[in-house]
This record gives C-alpha cells, sequence and structure tokens, in this order.
C-alpha cells in the first residue's frame, strides 16, 4: 500500500505541492487539478502548465449547489448554462487560473 511506503507523505497545505512538484521534490500529486492549478499560478497565470501530466484517476464529478427556496433554484438552473457559455465566465476562469487550463 502506498500510504504505508517510506517515500508517501501527506501535506495538509496544498499551496506548497504545486512548487515541490515544479521543483522536482516530488515525482507526483494527488490533488484535484483546478486547486493544482491555481496555487501553481497564483502570482503568475502564464506560467507553463505544460511540464505537468494529468492522469485523471476519477471521473469528473459536477458540482452542485442547494437552494431552500425552488424558484431561486429554478431560475438559477435555467441561467447557468448560459453563463458557462459566456464570456464573463471564461474572465473568471482566467482571473483564477490563466487561459491555459480552461477546458470544459
Amino acid at each position: 500500500m502506498l500510504s504505508k511506503g517510506h517515500y508517501y507523505k501527506e501535506l495538509s497545505d496544498m499551496a506548497n505541492m504545486a512548487e515541490l512538484l515544479a521543483k522536482g521534490r516530488y515525482d507526483f500529486a494527488v490533488i484535484d487539478k483546478y486547486i493544482f492549478y491555481y496555487f501553481y499560478r497564483l502570482n503568475d497565470k502564464s506560467r507553463e502548465v505544460s511540464i505537468f501530466t494529468e492522469h485523471p484517476l476519477l471521473a469528473p464529478v459536477p458540482a452542485s449547489a442547494a437552494f431552500h427556496d425552488e424558484a431561486l433554484r429554478d431560475a438559477f438552473d435555467r441561467e447557468l448554462p448560459g453563463f458557462m457559455e459566456s464570456e464573463q465566465y471564461k474572465q473568471i476562469f482566467e482571473h483564477y487560473l490563466g487561459s491555459a487550463v480552461l477546458s470544459f
């Protein structure tokens, strides 16, 4: 089992994980790709991401939102698909991750 191995280490501060991987201190990291790229590009949205190879371990899981108000939920559900196709959505994504990681 990997977690019992001599070289296995868990980090609670994900902010350091991307830098440690980029500097070759670790061979791999198991982390959500968007969290990883957020921290990797926190101070420079143009940092090259092609140095990493992604290997999805799990199928993508859609996020969800919960509402107390049915009308608000229904309005949200109607607007979300259009918003995700909008320029504003792309701008928000690029603000936090840069454009190189934008994938749908």
